[in-house]
């Protein structure tokens, strides 16, 4: 029994190891996914915020320019 001693005592050291290890990588991949999750609340925050109404302006610009454009070239048609 003395041989067996030693041997389940390095077998459960080589366990708590891998528990450790395990955990470790558990808690590095919790980790990076609430940091990705914080940063795809700021993405969006910024899309609605920022983005978002700076596509509109810039779509309304457009159509504004596009219309008075129209108007002009059919102008002599409608005199």
């Amino acid at each position: 029994m003395a041989k067996g001693a030693p041997s389940r005592g390095r077998k459960l050291e080589e366990a708590k190891e891998r528990c450790v290890r395990s955990c470790r990588k558990v808690h590095l991949s919790h980790n990076e996914y609430v940091l990705t999750l914080a940063e795809a609340s700021e993405f969006e925050r910024d899309m609605r915020t920022i983005l978002l109404p700076g596509l509109l302006e810039h779509q309304q610009a457009i159509q504004v320019k596009s219309g008075s454009r129209i108007k002009y070239f059919f102008a002599p048609f409608f005199l």
